[in-house]
């Protein structure tokens, strides 16, 4: 799987610019069958830590540091929940490898989320230049 989010368009499931999805489809067959060396993927959700009123999300792929395309803080496509699962825009900041996620309307988080919505748009990205996938924490 190759993550498109930056190269796809609104609306339309067949995006015009296949040539990068091409070369991130190579890219991956080389590394993964051919030990190529390059980082092969845009970054993948793997787990998550609550820390009292944030939660600290760790993905995969992570190259050589992750990257907000956007100014980090603002609506970057993340977002928080309680228990209730009742989803709100969330807050980012870049911490080491993960992204912590909060809200000052959530204060016991339990879920989170990013790229959620239908015209979400890339804004994580690692430093090779490959987005985050979307993900829903469980």
């Amino acid at each position: 799987m190759v993550v498109t989010l930056d190269i796809g368009e609104n609306f339309d499931i067949h995006p015009s610019n296949k040539h990068d999805i091409g070369n991130r489809l190579a890219v991956l067959a080389l590394a993964d069958n051919y030990g190529g060396q390059e980082i092969a993927s845009g970054l993948l959700y793997r787990n998550h830590e609550i820390r009292k009123n944030k939660i600290l999300v760790n993905f995969d792929y992570i190259g050589s540091g992750l990257i907000f395309k956007e100014k980090s803080g603002e609506d970057l496509g993340f977002e928080i929940a309680g228990n209730d699962e009742i989803f709100v825009s969330a807050k980012t900041q870049i911490l080491n490898d993960g992204v912590e996620v909060f809200s000052p309307d959530i204060l016991k988080p339990m879920y989170t989320r990013y790229a959620w919505q239908e015209t979400s748009k890339a804004t994580l990205f690692n430093m090779e230049g490959l987005p985050a996938s979307s993900f829903l924490s469980n």
